[in-house]
This record gives structure tokens, sequence and C-alpha cells, in this order.
């Protein structure tokens, strides 16, 4: 099964001095190195095509896992202010399945770390804690599989967690 495109809100909202809210990508280079033994950087660099602002995306794999850490560093280098309207460390392009199901925790106080499972409707889903912080009420971990199969030992998972929250 093929969707075709997949379209949501842009990760990167800014809108510049003069008005303009469109962010005019172009590649400025890229860069491999190796932060520390055992680890991998990629960082892809771009800048905008009429405005004096640069883009880094940082992607980082370490030797024996799995895990993918990934962030933005943005850079205004004119005089002028740049409103920045949404920053996203990354975003997350699923693989293409039938059906997937988002799993993910919330509770109250003695109730912490309620297992939820939901189909993944269409569109943006924003899981946030409107106090800035999170806690028991609101923890910042999600878990899809495809299809809704996945158990304990069985199935394809994939996961995410920022490395710090807040709303």
């Amino acid at each position: 099964m093929d969707r075709g495109a997949r379209y949501g809100p842009p990760s990167l909202q800014v809108r510049f001095a003069d008005g303009t809210r469109a962010f005019a990508w172009q590649p400025t280079g890229h860069r491999v190195q190796e932060p520390a033994p055992g680890s991998a950087e990629l960082v892809l660099e771009f800048r905008d095509r009429h405005h004096p602002w640069e883009v880094a995306l940082h992607s980082r794999v370490h030797e024996g896992t799995d895990v993918i850490e990934r962030w933005s560093m943005l850079r205004n280098t004119g005089e002028e202010t740049i409103a920045v309207l949404r920053a996203d460390s990354a975003a997350w392009s699923l693989p293409v399945a039938e059906d997937h199901r988002l799993s993910h925790v919330t509770g109250q106080w003695s109730a912490e770390n309620r297992l939820h499972r939901d189909r993944l409707p269409f569109g943006e889903t924003v899981l946030t804690s409107r106090w800035g912080i999170t806690g028991h009420h609101a923890n910042p971990w999600v878990m899809l599989d495809s299809g809704g199969g996945a158990t304990e030992g069985h199935g394809r998972v994939w996961s995410a967690v920022p490395a710090w929250s807040g709303s």
C-alpha cells in the first residue's frame, strides 16, 4: 500500500523581519565526524536563500545500539529579529503500514504511568504537558507498532523519547 507523499505541519516555522514565513532551504554542506569513540555524527547544513538564517540538522548513532540522537541548531546570522514559531528537535516519518498503534503513558497521583494504546489517527498527534514540565501526568515517551500486533517479546516497534522535556 502506497499512500504517496506525507504532508503535515513543518517542523521548523519562522517569521522573518519582512513578514516572510517561508524558509527556502539551500544545502551548504555536510560533515561526518566522530565526537566520541564508538559514535558517529552526520551534520547536514542549510541556509535560507533570501534571509540571514542557518540550520544544522544533527544525527548521531552509537555503536552497539539502535538509538539515533537527533537535534537541530538554528542561527540568525543577521541583525534583524527572526521569530521562531516552531522548532522541533526532529521529525519522524513513519514507515508505510496498513495501520499504526500509538502507545504512551499518562497518569495522576498514585496512578502514574498508565499505558494507553490507540490507533494512530491521520494528521498530527500532540502529547504535551500544559505545566511546562513532565511528571506523572505527562511522560514524554511514545511507541508505535504496525497493525497493533506487537507484544512484549514480538513485533516491529519504533519508539521515541526526548533527551529533555518541557512544553
